[in-house]
């Protein structure tokens, strides 16, 4: 399963455990379908999550869906894992595009949970160690109170999920790790380092070179290190690719992060 993500991901601090329940309204909605079999619930929350048109009530309900599917999975391991992963990613995925802001921390949260419950599901899949990471960020952007403890973690499962699939996500768990160096601070109070970000962000462009978002963030890195003229040839390939990758919402984000990034060019 291999979407989106990393978004722009202000590095990191903490973690907090609670899973919030589904919503009646949205549960009864598959009940009252005649459905009851958790796999076809899947179903119906990835024709919702991958549509190109989605809104965030889609992706909301493909949550609340995925939530009680995960609940109906207990005695199936391996289901388990992908309504657990699911979950964590649409929850991810909400807190991402919460323009409203008042949820963010309340979806980041359980992002954290459920990609912690999928880890100790599979320790050996990297779906978990890379939901979990991103979703650390997530929370503390919005939570500043944590510090060098969840960049640890951030990065701890960052590299865990190179291990397992550098692939994965269109080379994410490179992508997430070169974010976190690049916007990160820098010694003695955090693990910050252009050079490092660099490196996972070139392999990134090495993996998956016609992912827009691996360019832009390896644009950014270049550009941190005055290498302007190379930064400027990426953004150009970047800005030819965005129209062939993620969904609409994607594709807008990525085209602010080129027109911002251009801008520090001329």
């Amino acid at each position: 399963m291999r979407y989106f993500i990393v978004d722009a991901f202000i590095i990191a601090l903490s973690m907090l455990w609670g899973i919030v329940g589904c919503s009646p309204r949205q549960v009864s909605s598959v009940r009252q379908s005649g459905e009851t079999d958790p796999n076809a619930w899947l179903a119906r929350a990835d024709s919702l999550f991958n549509s190109t048109l989605k809104k965030y009530a889609d992706v909301l309900e493909a949550y609340q869906v995925v939530r009680q599917s995960q609940k109906e999975l207990s005695n199936d391991h391996a289901r388990k894992y992908e309504a657990l992963t699911r979950a964590a990613l649409y929850a991810v995925w909400l807190a991402l595009h919460d323009n409203e802001r008042r949820d963010i921390l309340t979806h980041a949260n359980d992002a954290i949970a459920l990609s912690t419950q999928a880890v100790l599901l599979n320790n050996v899949r990297v779906e978990g160690f890379y939901y979990r990471a991103i979703a650390t960020g997530l929370f503390a952007e919005q939570n500043k109170a944590y510090g060098r403890s969840a960049m640890n973690e951030i990065r701890s499962d960052g590299e865990r999920a190179i291990e397992l699939d550098p692939k994965f996500d269109h080379a994410g768990p490179h992508r997430l790790l070169g974010a976190f160096y690049l916007r990160a601070p820098g010694p003695p109070a955090g693990f910050g380092s252009v050079r490092k970000a660099t490196a996972h962000l070139e392999k990134a462009c090495t993996i998956s070179p016609a992912y827009p978002e691996n360019l832009i963030f390896l644009a950014e890195a270049y550009l941190k290190s005055n290498r302007y003229e190379e930064a400027g040839l990426l953004l150009d390939r970047a800005h030819s690719l965005v129209g062939t990758e993620g969904n609409l919402l994607d594709q807008q984000k990525w085209q602010e992060q080129l027109n911002q990034l251009k801008m520090k060019i001329e």
